[in-house]
């Protein structure tokens, strides 16, 4: 009988992408199975390096979702790093593709602070955790070897010994740095991603007319590496552009802390800073942009697929409206009952859809599931795809 899960068995070559010449341009996906070309015409070669970065949202409600995450690294380092990709009922193989040879991992926060003002919840209000790469590990936990302190990236080599060693030991440290919820509650995931691989000499300023981290996160970012952002959240991003957004006496942006964001758009970044930003200096074919948020699970992406954005943005449930019942915030997307609420990322949606117009691989999945294997298996098929050789 057929796996009980809509996965279709993909097979990736080594080498290459399997590829028909009738597929539209830029829609890979439709050619899944279909037959190869020529090796000889491809101008992007295979490579065997990922850098993977997490961008965790840990404002206060998080924790749930967080552990629901951190349970499943294992499972996606090994998928990696075997380049196989089993069901979780079934034990079929859905997915085969060349593995990845040598990977780094880095986590950040959403927490970048309030632009200087003084509001709840934002311990350090100028910069929060800035986009760099974080070491501190939740050495209070129970079910994890977690140190203190921990390298801001972590290695997986495959050309050492001991390979099933090595994962396990990267898997629980990005755990142990992955997990935590005493941040800022004003979330901007963009720009914590966009700061933390940002090199210095970019003209790409932030809070304060500060650089970005491309230094300070040294050794994280390679080139010809595919670069996987993957964010986790429960709220959109609010990346501020003038820090008055957050200032509880503005005069200029008054209303509910909560609704500013969406009261004033012309307050945060523009999306496009993040579409050029996070595409800047690769080629687009190299990057994949994926998010777990509140996407409501019925219009998430399917698995080995493309997400429909116009299809999701257009959802009756993603678009952003002021809660008639609780007014002093937005009407919910997605809801998994027993866990914290989740409303609508539209600016994550419209970051992933202006990276895909590039040629960047994108999944949108939903939060509002405590069982995040899908969503994880639908990142690594991702992965896989902007890993091996384009035309």
């Amino acid at each position: 009988p057929p796996p009980p899960n809509p996965m279709r068995r993909l097979l990736l070559p080594t080498l290459f992408l399997a590829c028909t010449s009738g597929a539209a341009t830029g829609d890979r996906d439709a050619a899944a199975d279909a037959t190869t070309v020529d090796a000889g015409v491809f101008d992007l070669p295979a490579t065997g390096d990922l850098d993977l970065l997490f961008v965790i949202d840990n404002s206060g409600p998080m924790e749930q979702e967080q552990a629901s995450l951190v349970d499943e690294i294992p499972a996606l380092l090994r998928a990696l790093t075997e380049g196989l990709l089993r069901d979780r009922e079934t034990d079929a193989e859905v997915l085969a593709f060349a593995p990845v040879q040598r990977m780094h991992i880095g986590v950040v926060t959403s927490d970048m602070g309030a632009g200087g003002q003084i509001v709840p919840t934002c311990a350090n209000s100028a910069f929060g955790d800035d986009g760099i790469l974080r070491t501190l590990g939740n050495f209070a936990s129970i079910a994890r070897r977690c140190a203190a302190r921990n390298p801001s990236v972590q290695v997986y080599d495959a050309s050492l010994p001991n390979q099933l060693e090595q994962v396990e030991a990267v898997a629980n440290d990005v755990a142990c740095v992955a997990e935590g919820t005493d941040g800022c509650d004003f979330e901007q995931h963009l720009d914590a991603a966009l700061k933390a691989i940002t090199p210095p000499e970019s003209p790409l300023r932030f809070q304060e007319g500060t650089l970005g981290n491309g230094d300070v996160n040294a050794g994280f970012i390679r080139p010809g590496a595919t670069l996987a952002i993957v964010v986790l959240a429960d709220e959109d991003d609010c990346s501020i552009l003038d820090p008055d957004l957050y200032n509880p006496g503005s005069t200029r942006y008054p209303g509910d802390l909560n609704l500013r964001c969406f009261n004033h758009p012309e307050a945060v970044h523009p999306v496009s800073r993040y579409v050029e930003g996070l595409a800047a200096g690769r080629d687009p074919r190299r990057l994949v942009f994926a998010t777990i948020a509140g996407v409501p699970v019925d219009i998430g992406t399917p698995f080995g697929e493309a997400p429909d954005f116009a299809g999701i943005l257009s959802d009756p449930l993603m678009i952003e409206r002021v809660d008639d019942d609780n007014p002093n915030r937005l009407e919910t997307s997605c809801n998994l009952p027993g866990r914290g609420l989740a409303f609508a990322p539209r600016r994550l949606v419209q970051t992933a859809e202006g990276l895909a117009a590039q040629g960047a691989y994108a999944t949108l999945q939903s939060i509002c599931q405590s069982n995040l294997a899908p969503a994880l298996d639908a990142i690594v098929e991702r992965i896989a795809r902007s890993m091996a050789a384009h035309p």
